[in-house]
């Protein structure tokens, strides 16, 4: 039996429907009112789930359609898992140099304080998003954060996920006593750094999307804008109309069909525009909370004057020192700039120059406008 038809019989099951197995690959179902109303299917039911299906058999594929029925049927049960892991946790044999390695600042100078054992939560977000435009595209990502220091762990994700399956029980275990784990960002905190992390890693998720999306948008514009210029050509060209050429009521016609002729490129290069404008909606699918040790950073952050202390994690499972956060976008990469004011750590965009005045300005101190200029944000391209 395949892993689809094993996951089907087991939902299936569990929602009190009677299951048959059959092979192979296929299921006989007779399904309660709930289950017949999400999966869009008959009280008595052949479920086929390989490349052939037997006769008479509805196919099951995991398409969008399909895991649509199945997240109406599961509502908001198996989104959420908690484990707590206890490797052994020991620190990087090198310190100096992990923090050499994963600690890139652009514009400021940082040295080690100190180093001791903790406890953080990990959470780990899966979200399906969908772009539409002229045609629509659809994934899954997932974002990762460390809810003590704020560090981005996406690239971590896989060892973590590997780690929390093969845990015994998943959450038999419990952190020792005494110890404390970081609480849970509250909600408002939550929303707002996921309004700030998300573009980023569904533009580069959806960056081949865009680039065809582009290069569509561009060929029709080029047509379009060929077309209106050899109607303006032949417009403007002199022609006899029963009136002397140069006349007031010649010109007057062809300035009159001129101004149409604008009007209606207008027209259409909106209508081109309005065809090809994305919209992308994220959808929350799952999550996972992840308790375990590390070892804490204490880290001295130094930009002319100013001091700062930061945390970061080594994590024993991943055996590498976290990226200190961007506090602008809370993106993966690695390297980060100071503001003068703060010490915020942000990406090369959240210290970006005005572009009212051209001053680099630090987009988490005056997150709405420019400081030196009052330039608002709204203009920003940041």
């Amino acid at each position: 039996m395949g892993l689809v038809s094993d996951l089907f019989a087991e939902i299936l099951e569990r929602e009190g429907a009677v299951v048959e197995r059959l092979a192979p690959d296929a299921l006989d179902v007779v399904s309660p009112p709930h289950v017949q109303e999400y999966l869009h299917v008959p009280e008595l039911v052949r479920l086929g789930f390989g490349s052939e299906v037997p006769e008479g058999a509805l196919r099951v594929v995991l398409d969008p359609d399909w895991v649509r029925r199945l997240d109406g049927l599961l509502s908001r049960r198996g989104r959420w898992a908690s484990v707590v892991l206890d490797p052994p946790n020991l620190p990087p044999a090198a310190p100096e140099r992990a923090v050499e390695h994963n600690v890139v600042l652009a514009n400021a100078t940082v040295r080690i304080e100190g180093i001791a054992t903790a406890w953080t939560r990990y959470l780990v977000l899966l979200l399906r998003f969908a772009a539409v435009s002229d045609e629509k595209h659809e994934g899954i990502l997932y974002a990762a954060f460390n809810l003590a220091t704020g560090s981005a762990v996406d690239g971590s994700v896989e060892t973590l996920l590997h780690a929390a399956a093969a845990a015994p029980g998943g959450t038999a275990l419990r952190p020792p006593d005494g110890v404390r784990v970081p609480d849970f960002w509250p909600d408002d905190r939550a929303a707002a750094v996921l309004d700030r992390a998300l573009p980023q890693r569904i533009e580069g998720r959806l960056a081949p999307f865009l680039a065809g999306m582009r290069r569509r948008q561009q060929r029709d514009l080029a047509h379009l804008t060929g077309y209106f210029t050899d109607l303006r050509r032949e417009c403007m060209t002199p022609r006899r109309r029963g009136r002397p050429a140069g006349s007031s009521a010649d010109e007057a016609a062809v300035a009159a069909k001129l101004e149409a002729i604008a009007r209606d490129y207008a027209a259409k290069v909106g209508d081109l525009r309005q065809r090809y404008a994305v919209t992308v909606e994220a959808e929350w699918i799952q999550a996972l909370e992840l308790v375990m040790p590390v070892q804490r950073f204490t880290l001295l952050l130094r930009r002319r004057k100013g001091e700062r202390r930061l945390t970061l994690d080594y994590n024993p499972l991943v055996r590498r020192l976290e990226v200190p956060p961007c506090e602008h976008c809370f993106t993966v990469e690695r390297t980060r700039l100071a503001c003068d004011v703060a010490l915020h750590l942000t990406c090369p965009e959240g210290l970006a120059p005005c572009p009212g005045c051209s001053k680099p300005r630090c987009r988490v101190c005056h997150p709405d406008r420019c400081p030196r200029c009052a330039h608002a944000a709204a203009g920003d391209s940041s």
